[in-house]
């Protein structure tokens, strides 16, 4: 296993291989992802130069990630890869990790156990995605290092989080988002 220091570069490998077809990305060239993922990775808050070469064992750990993704995603009908989710009030737009009609699923390849923050992250986009008229009903988070997922409906998430009806909680995420803004 990894350092956890590299962990950020490898998750990232294993949704990129993913997202492209694994078998088919599997046997391209390595360099080529390992450069484009490094880019990326640069680019998120807080995310430093992933160095060094990955090794054959970093391969096999991102060949690892990659398998438990490709086999959650494949019964998916009509999935999307890194969906663009329009900006709602003073959230930005952002990209989510997996579509499919009416699923978000949200990937955390951490050691950790799934945390509120999470959720919190993935309803969020599926406020956004309520804001743009695009209708979501289960969000899923998948954490393929620990090979866990959980699904769950988004009835069932605003039942347990206020009493609510799945529209009256996405409305009132949405007027939080847009209640912020300030006028000029």
């Amino acid at each position: 296993m990894s350092t956890p220091d590299r962990h950020a570069l490898l998750s990232e490998l294993a949704f990129h291989a993913a997202a492209q077809g694994y078998q088919r990305w599997v046997s391209g060239p390595y360099g080529v992802h390992v450069q484009s993922v490094r880019g990326f990775i640069k680019q998120l808050p807080g995310g430093g130069p992933a160095s060094a070469d990955v090794t054959v064992y970093e391969w096999l750990e991102v060949q690892g990630l990659a398998s438990v993704i490709v086999r959650f995603t494949d019964g998916l009908e009509s999935k999307v890869f890194s969906p663009k989710i329009p900006g709602c009030g003073v959230v930005e737009a952002a990209t989510a990790d997996v579509m499919a009609p009416h699923h978000l699923v949200e990937i955390k390849s951490v050691t950790r156990a799934f945390r509120s923050s999470d959720l919190r992250q993935a309803l969020t986009y599926v406020a956004m995605l309520y804001a743009s008229g695009i209708e979501v009903t289960e969000v899923t988070l998948l954490n393929p290092r620990r090979a866990r997922h959980v699904t769950l409906s988004l009835d069932f998430i605003a039942a347990g989080s206020g009493g609510l009806a799945a529209p009256e909680m996405l409305q009132e995420l949405v007027e939080a988002m847009t209640g912020l803004q300030v006028s000029a």
